[in-house]
């Protein structure tokens, strides 16, 4: 049995216990004052806990990469768009921006829960979300449409079915709460537990933003520093080797007669990786073009790794205005988004191990780049 399936039974028990002892509670009292009933108390403090940390953890994994989050909402909104209306296309320019609010104001709701900071504006939030992510799930298992919620993002893919039953368990643990939440008291004061509150939204915020800017802080992708894209991507057996063979021959545009074909896993590469390099800001596709001239002569070789949808825009557009001095290599769109979350983006190769990543905003130099292979 795996960890989350030991952690769902233990949610359950968690929230079906708590929920049979507050009714027998009433049943007997005729209220659920919780300073008068010290059992349930410690329960219901249990599963604040629970459900706080479950919160803080998957807005965490989302918050240090909302862009892959951003990725999982287009697929929700094109399947509504296509199901429902035509309207929730609209959505799809600004899934970023909701990609990190969602994923730091699940961060603030659980660590609310926990402090009881406004619990009873908190716990209907979190109902009503509950309700809303329990009826996606379904739709999702049910009509088999996006395979992985995204709840987690790359850190735990969750079948249909398991992200299913994953919200029907928070549901269950929430009723008790719910019930009670008007004898739920902020800890340790109400102004100490809104500067909690508070500091963990603004946090989360400052958090997400700079893993947006940067790069993920830790990397959840087959594709991560260390990995040995040479042998992941032809072995498929024992646990250890990521799922990345999905990295295939692809098309290639050749910039010039004289460029050889690049060796992708042999030697010292640096590839050049953009999911759409047609809409990357020109002053760094031409950086691309300037790093890649300053490491001519050198043993790294230079490789773009970029979408093939994109290829006639590339062919009739980008490279006659920027005359790469490097091959191009069209691939699957979703593998390069899933190698870089910057457009452009850098990776560093010695004999196919990934030895360093860089967002464009921390762009190396060539110095850099041979120091680190030598």
């Amino acid at each position: 049995m795996e960890t989350h399936q030991i952690v769902g039974i233990t949610y359950s028990i968690i929230g079906a216990v708590t929920l049979v002892k507050l009714i027998v509670d009433y049943v007997q009292n005729r209220h659920l004052d919780l300073t008068k009933l010290p059992i349930s108390h410690k329960l219901i403090w249990l599963s604040r806990i629970c459900i706080g940390v479950l919160f803080c953890y998957s807005g965490f994994i989302k918050a240090n990469d909302f862009t892959g989050f951003a990725y999982k909402l287009d697929e929700y909104f094109e399947v509504f768009a296509k199901d429902f209306h035509p309207f929730f296309e609209s959505f799809i320019p600004y899934s970023k921006p909701i990609a990190c609010f969602l994923s730091v104001f699940e961060i603030a709701l659980g660590v609310a829960l926990m402090v009881g900071y406004r619990i009873l504006q908190t716990v209907w939030t979190m109902m009503g979300l509950m309700v809303f992510f329990t009826f996606l799930t379904w739709y999702s298992w049910h009509y088999e449409v996006v395979q992985d919620c995204g709840c987690f993002g790359d850190a735990l893919h969750l079948e249909p079915v398991e992200s299913f039953m994953k919200d029907l368990i928070l549901l269950l643990m929430l009723i008790p709460i719910f019930l009670v939440r008007r004898y739920i008291l902020p800890v340790p004061t109400d102004k100490i537990a809104a500067n909690i509150a508070w500091f963990s939204f603004i946090g989360s915020m400052i958090f997400s933003l700079a893993c947006y800017w940067f790069l993920p802080l830790i990397d959840y992708r087959p594709y991560k520093v260390g990995v040995d894209l040479a042998q992941c991507t032809t072995v498929e057996g024992p646990d250890g080797f990521p799922p990345c063979k999905d990295w295939d021959e692809g098309s290639r545009v050749n910039i010039k007669d004289s460029l050889n074909r690049v060796e992708e896993f042999k030697g010292k590469v640096l590839m050049i990786v953009s999911y759409d390099l047609t809409t990357a800001p020109e002053e760094e596709v031409q950086r691309t073009v300037d790093l890649a001239n300053a490491l001519a002569g050198s043993d790294v070789k230079v490789l773009g790794i970029f979408g093939r949808m994109w290829r006639e825009k590339m062919e009739k557009e980008m490279i006659p205005k920027f005359k790469f001095p490097y091959e191009c290599s069209l691939r699957d769109e979703k593998m390069v988004k899933t190698i870089m979350r910057s457009n452009p983006g850098y990776m560093l190769l010695n004999n196919g191990v990934v030895v360093k990543k860089w967002h464009y905003n921390l762009a190396p130099t060539a110095d850099m780049i041979k120091s680190m292979v030598k």
